[in-house]
């Protein structure tokens, strides 16, 4: 009876324990969530340059997460932490040729999470390979200069400035202020303007931006919108012709710049700047009185907001040289303030991306990565004027300056195309560049010349 009793217990009790180990055994049991599931990082490519790759990382909390990256086959490792669930990561000193990019991410305590690879590719950083043609404009009757240039396409090109043309009576002159080159010929321009009290005058921009084109952007007295044979609309932001002027009396328009034309600055004499979102005009503070030489900027990728910068710069003595951001459309603060700004003369600003921002004039300086460096002596000799910077991305642009210099960086290497100017002796004073045409300005202090480059 006792060997009944005991059997029988033992019995209930596997079954009790049975039962709390599983109450419900129809139900599957839930199974631990991996580190990878929980911190679901995504990473996505977001350029490739010569020997740097630009990447978006994003993961699911805000947890710190340590990663490296290796290049298989080579020495070396790129390794930094992160607790934002987005940001974006520069792997910089890796190989200049296609190759595999092992990427190990971990906990703060040692914990993988997730170890992958992704086989990258980088583009042609061998072309400089452009073929230069250009035309000398003006005539033996005052000075003639270009101040601003704009590439549509290979095609259609404007250059705008003041050139004297002899009139008809062989004593004086018309100012001229376009001219257009058709991927041929270049054709000199004569265009008016007519001021809201019916006045008209000749067009001599300080600017030019094309959108399109039939809509390119003239800066003279206000801006006009040109379609590429007449001037279809003007703005006049400034106190003589509205009461809700963005731009005083003593400011006139000179640089322009936008991401779209709903979304424009125009730079002034004077520290005027003013935005326009596609029908108001809003005034930006710069408390400053001194001309606003450039204006580009960018769109930060991880959280869409706009990064806009502006350079001031007077050109003697003691004349006044900022680098500023535009805050909110609104004000604007000074970048950089651990550099005397005030040294150089500050002619340009270009930045194509969140890594990389060159600020050129009397000095040539280069942000990349958040590391500052003076580039004169490095690359383009100690007496090298930079007048202007512009290209279309990172690792393909331009850099205009005084004596025949003209640099194209392609990423890997810098070209130097003066050898091929050696009939002419100019300065390069600005640049458009899109896709494979450059177009460049210069002068020589007395005519201008307009060049185009060919890819």
């Amino acid at each position: 009876m006792k060997i009944f009793w005991a059997v029988l217990a033992a019995i209930v009790t596997a079954l009790l324990l049975t039962f709390c180990d599983n109450p419900n055994p129809n139900e599957p049991e839930v199974e631990q969530i991996s580190l990878k599931q929980k911190y679901d990082i995504k990473f996505e490519i977001l350029d490739t340059y010569a020997k740097f790759v630009y990447m978006r990382l994003q993961k699911s909390i805000d947890d710190t997460i340590i990663y490296n990256f290796t290049v298989e086959g080579h020495s070396g490792m790129y390794y930094e932490c992160y607790t934002t669930k987005d940001t974006i990561v520069f792997v910089g000193k890796l190989i200049d040729e296609p190759f595999d990019l092992l990427m190990h991410f971990e906990t703060s305590t040692g914990e993988t999470v997730l170890d992958t690879s992704v086989y990258l590719t980088f583009g042609d950083t061998t072309s400089h390979d452009f073929t230069w043609s250009y035309k000398k404009i003006g005539y033996n009757i005052g000075t003639t200069t270009l101040n601003d240039v704009a590439v549509i396409d290979e095609n259609n090109i404007w250059a705008v400035g003041e050139i004297n043309v002899p009139d008809e009576e062989g004593d004086g002159y018309d100012p001229y202020g376009l001219v257009h080159y058709n991927g041929t010929t270049w054709e000199e321009i004569y265009l008016e303007f007519t001021y809201p009290n019916n006045l008209s005058a000749k067009i001599k921009p300080l600017g030019v931006f094309a959108f399109s084109k039939k809509e390119v952007w003239l800066s003279h007295a206000g801006i006009h919108i040109f379609n590429g044979e007449k001037i279809v609309k003007s703005f006049f932001p400034n106190e003589e012709f509205t009461h809700n002027y963005v731009f005083k009396k003593d400011e006139s328009p000179t640089k322009i710049w936008g991401f779209s034309n709903k979304d424009v600055y125009v730079g002034a004499t004077n520290g005027g700047l003013a935005h326009y979102d596609g029908t108001d005009w809003k005034r930006i503070e710069t408390n400053t009185e001194t001309t606003i030489r450039d204006i580009y900027g960018y769109y930060d990728p991880v959280n869409g907001t706009k990064n806009v910068f502006v350079v001031v710069s007077g050109i003697f003595g003691d004349a006044e040289r900022r680098f500023l951001r535009i805050v909110n459309d609104e004000y604007t603060e000074d970048v950089y303030t651990y550099i005397d700004w005030n040294k150089y003369v500050l002619e340009t600003v270009y930045c194509p991306d969140y890594k990389t921002i060159i600020v050129g004039g009397s000095c040539f300086c280069q942000n990349m990565f958040g590391r500052y460096r003076l580039l004169n002596s490095f690359k383009m000799g100690s007496d090298f004027y930079v007048y202007s910077a512009k290209g279309i991305n990172t690792d393909d642009f331009f850099v205009a300056g005084n004596e025949n210099n003209l640099f194209h960086f392609n990423g890997k290497t810098w070209k130097n195309f003066k050898p091929e100017f050696s009939s002419v002796s100019v300065s390069f004073t600005d640049i458009s560049f899109k896709e494979n045409t450059a177009a460049v300005i210069a002068t020589d202090g007395r005519f201008a010349y307009f060049f185009v480059g060919n890819r």
